[in-house]
Parts: C-alpha cells; structure tokens; sequence
C-alpha cells in the first residue's frame, strides 16, 4: 500500500542511524529433531489436545493478519495517533511472520531427507505465506527478500526436508541481519527514540517458533527428548535476552514466562507446546499494547 502515512513513516525511520547497532546472534539449529520424529506424523494440534485432554480449549494457529492497511481504517485518527497504530501492527505483524518462518524451519528439520508432503508440506505453505505477508509493507524500508520467500514456499513440493531446512534457516538469519543493516530508528527533539533493537525481536520471534513447532515432532502422549529439551532452552535463554533489548517496546511484558515452560520428563510434548505459545501470544500481544515510535510531523 502507498499512502502519505506510509510514505512519512518510511522516511523518519530511515532518517537517523542507530546507535550501539550491532548484529545479533546467528540463529543455529542442530539436525538432531529428525531421529526422534515420523515427518510425515508431525502433529495436528487440535486433534493432538482432543486424544489427551478432551476438555482442553482450542489452541489457535498463530496467523498474520493481512498488512495492508487502508487508510479510511484510519478516519478518526490525528496523524500522530494513526502512524503510531499503523506501526504497532506492522511490528506485531513483522513479528508473527518471524515466528511463522521458525515453525516451518522446525518442520523442514523434523523431516529430514524426506520429501514434504501431506500435512508437514500444507502446513509450510502456510507459515511461509504468512511470513511473506509480514515482509511486504516493512520492505518499504528493510531489504527483505520476498521473491525469496515465495519461491522457497513454491518449490516445496520439489524438496527434502533437508533442502528446505537449509533454505529457510539461511532466509531467516540473512532477514535478521537485513533489519540490522536498516539501522532503524529516529529521532524526536533531540533524543533517540523508537523503534529499537528490531532485529532482536524478529530473532526472538524466530527462535520461539522454531523451538514451538519442534515440540510438535514428538508424539503428543510422549516426552521431549534430553537433547532437545537442552536446545529449547539454550533458544528460549537467547530469546530472552534478545527481547531484553526490545524491553522499551514492550513495557510490562513477563519476562518470568520464560522460566515456567515445563520441558521433558514427565511432561509431554503437548504439555510444553501449550505455554510455549502462550509465551508467543504474550509477546504479541505486549507489542500491539505499546506505542513503540515516534510519530512524523
């Protein structure tokens, strides 16, 4: 969408460099998932919860709203308020649509040499296009690579697990470190102000979805193995301090949240997946209670 908020917006954030930019960690993720998972048995969550806990509420598939945000959706707004709502949901957007990219990492690992089919293969295809989604309006002002995205999604069907795991993990750090090089920031009378540390947020929206979907790998009646359980939370530890950075965006977020997710023995995979996007939707939805910018004149 092209309309004057986007077009001001564009411009005061990327009129002022960042200071103290740095890149963040290198998203890393082991081979180990596909020795303890059927790929092609990664789980349904609803009917995963129902065969457990008959009584449990549904769990929501996390999704990315469409972005493109008509500006008669605004009407009503001061143009100060409007850019500042405008932006909280293309953030909280951004946001999911990293996560969605984690899951179809996880899943793309869970399989293996496989090719993808079936439900695994349906289920990419959805976070990928949700993940294309996110980048569309930020790419106005961060180098993303959509094309990228959309092919990896489309050659799917043509692709082991392997392929894809390997495509997605280095679409997901080369998109980590094009919001880095945007320096976004800028500048209202005379202080640094908002949007900070954006390329923490979307690794740590990455690594929750990739060790979310992981949880997925394992029958829902079963444990999470040791060795898994040691990776879930070396990322959420990560996760943590990335969003630490992101702290001013996302005032009044529990950060203890990262330390009640139970992890393996004696609990089972479905018992970890269910705080774990618990822990999603908190984040999410702290983003969309701040106003994280400053607004243009």
């Amino acid at each position: 969408m092209q309309n004057s908020r986007l077009i001001a917006l564009c411009a005061v954030l990327a009129a002022v460099p960042q200071v103290g930019f740095s890149h963040p960690r290198p998203i890393r993720v082991p081979h180990f998932a596909r020795a303890n998972s059927n790929p092609n048995a990664i789980q349904n969550t609803a009917s995963c919860a129902a065969r457990e806990a008959p009584t449990a509420a549904p769990i929501p598939h996390l999704r990315v709203a469409d972005l493109a945000v008509d500006s008669s959706k605004l009407n009503g707004y001061s143009a100060s308020s409007a850019s500042t709502l405008f932006i909280r949901q293309v953030n909280n957007g951004l946001y999911a649509g990293f996560v969605t990219l984690g899951f179809a990492i996880a899943r793309a690992n869970c399989a293996g040499s496989a090719i993808l089919s079936g439900d695994v293969l349906a289920l990419m295809q959805v976070d990928l296009t949700d993940t294309a989604n996110s980048m569309v309006t930020p790419s106005a002002v961060i180098a993303f690579d959509v094309a990228r995205v959309r092919n990896i999604r489309d050659s799917l069907p043509s692709m082991t697990g392997d392929d894809a795991f390997n495509a997605l993990l280095d679409f997901a750090n080369s998109s980590v470190v094009a919001v880095a090089n945007a320096q976004l920031s800028c500048q209202q009378s005379g202080s640094s102000a908002v949007p900070p540390a954006m390329e923490s947020m979307v690794a740590a929206g990455a690594r929750l979805g990739i060790v979310t979907a992981l949880a997925l790998c394992f029958p829902c009646n079963q444990s999470i193995t040791d060795d898994v359980v040691s990776f879930i939370n070396d990322q959420l530890s990560i996760a943590s301090d990335e969003l630490q950075a992101f702290a001013g965006c996302i005032r009044g977020f529990n950060f203890n949240l990262f330390n009640t997710i139970p992890l393996g023995a004696p609990f089972t995979s479905l018992q970890s997946y269910v705080p774990l996007t618990g822990l999603i939707n908190a984040v999410a939805q702290t983003i969309l209670a701040n106003d994280c910018t400053c607004s243009p004149s």
